[in-house]
């Protein structure tokens, strides 16, 4: 039975479950990526089952145990399967099912607890142990491609309000890797990958870890290729019930290492900051009240 076939038959079956079946259900059809690389176990913490409800599951849906099930998506992933377009069908599903209004507040709930287990112990120790490693490199990396770009972004645009040790890998052509050139022990990179994860962040951290320097990795497992590699791994969740993978975690782990950061970064950070700002308000980059701006008509 092949990973499309299994979603067909949690389809058809899923309104019959039991509730915690189909919160495991659920679960492989939005997570696919995770079924393939995750234990059963850790599934199911992810899912918030119990392990023994996977197993029933995976009987139900007429495999003998949950390896048999994990062993389809494997071969999915294997064949690179397109699961955005399968979740898009689901969506579509969920819609008809609860409404538009029931829809937003599930999405905005599922972002909300994302973003919450932030705060979990295991969380907060990778936050410190990164930021001790972002404050003490010579130069600061960071890279993300595709929907993770913002993350990079984000990062990268608040320090150099104070900061002058950031480099955004970005650039034409994909030549945004080429800035690593001078990378060594003394740097870090902070890298963002999400799945399904991108080959140029990932051969950013192997160029990275070749130099010796220390890698941060956000990612939201850690089995992705960036958190091999990496020094510290910053795990956030993805989930999401829209067929795309929220950002939202990993934007809000990308703030908190700002807020850490600037934090320590002593007495002359306002000074700094004031300094960056007035550049910004001399270019009239952004719009002032009871000014002529540059966007006025004439």
């Amino acid at each position: 039975m092949g990973s499309a076939e299994i979603v067909e038959r949690i389809k058809t079956a899923l309104d019959d479950m039991p509730v915690q079946m189909q919160v495991a259900a659920r679960f492989i059809m939005d997570q696919p990526s995770e079924v393939a690389l995750l234990s059963m176990r850790e599934q199911a913490r992810k899912a918030g089952v119990p392990p023994a409800t996977m197993t029933r599951l995976a009987q139900r849906l007429g495999f003998s145990g949950y390896q048999d099930l994990k062993d389809a998506y494997v071969e999915a992933v294997r064949n690179n399967v397109p699961w955005f377009s399968g979740r898009a069908v689901n969506m579509l599903n969920r819609r008809k099912q609860i409404g538009e209004a029931a829809l937003i507040t599930e999405t905005v709930s599922s972002i909300a607890r994302a973003v919450e287990d932030l705060s979990r112990p295991a969380t907060v120790d990778a936050l410190i142990k990164a930021t001790n490693i972002l404050e003490r490199a010579r130069s600061v990396y960071c890279i993300g491609a595709r929907a993770t770009f913002p993350v990079a972004f984000l990062f990268d645009y608040t320090q150099r309000f104070y900061s002058d040790k950031i480099h955004l890998l970005e650039g034409p052509g994909g030549s945004g890797v080429d800035r690593m050139h001078r990378i060594g022990s003394k740097d870090a990179l902070l890298a963002v990958s999400l799945s399904p994860y991108s080959n140029s962040t990932h051969r950013a951290t192997q160029l990275a870890h070749k130099a010796g320097a220390k890698i941060v990795a956000i990612t939201d497992s850690e089995f992705a290729p960036v958190a091999r590699l990496a020094n510290v791994v910053i795990l956030v969740s993805a989930q999401s019930p829209s067929f795309f993978d929220t950002i939202s975690p990993a934007l809000a782990a990308a703030e908190v290492l700002v807020a850490l950061l600037a934090s320590r970064a002593g007495a002359d950070v306002p000074k700094n900051v004031s300094r960056h700002e007035k550049l910004l308000r001399d270019a009239g980059v952004f719009w002032t009240p009871g000014k002529r701006n540059q966007t006025d008509h004439e």
